[in-house]
């Protein structure tokens, strides 16, 4: 697929970018869901949903922030 894009569009960096963007995003994908599931775990996400919290307030204010450390 990421030649048939380059081969369609003229050569150039972005259409490079453009196909391995298409074609590899299954894989990031794939890790940030392990991520997410494995933070579904955690004694902090289970108390702020015990404490009345959303599910929205959880993903956004515990599960995002949480996310971008990666752990030792």
């Amino acid at each position: 697929m990421g030649i048939f894009i380059v081969a369609v569009f003229r050569p150039g960096v972005w259409p490079v970018v453009v196909s391995v963007g298409l074609t590899h995003w299954l894989s990031t994908a794939r890790i940030v869901r392990a991520e997410v599931m494995s933070l579904r775990s955690r004694p902090y996400i289970d108390a702020a949903v015990s404490g009345g919290a959303s599910r929205w307030r959880v993903a956004v204010r515990r599960h995002r922030p949480a996310s971008y450390v990666t752990p030792p």
